[in-house]
């Protein structure tokens, strides 16, 4: 999914110019991510399971 499709999963109702997602990155592989109101994903694709529980660490 590209970042559009997540956000209007996230906030559909919500106009582009009024979403501002909170950077940050995944602590289980490192790649960029976005924190939305409810959820946060990788920018890119998801990282493989690896038995640790990936948290979203703000930059």
């Amino acid at each position: 999914m590209t970042l559009d499709e997540q956000r209007a999963l996230d906030a559909p109702f919500t106009l582009p110019d009024e979403w501002d997602p909170i950077p940050g990155t995944c602590s289980r592989c490192g790649q960029d991510a976005w924190l939305g109101e409810r959820r946060w994903w990788h920018d890119k694709e998801l990282c493989p399971s690896r038995g640790l529980p990936a948290e979203f660490l703000p930059d």
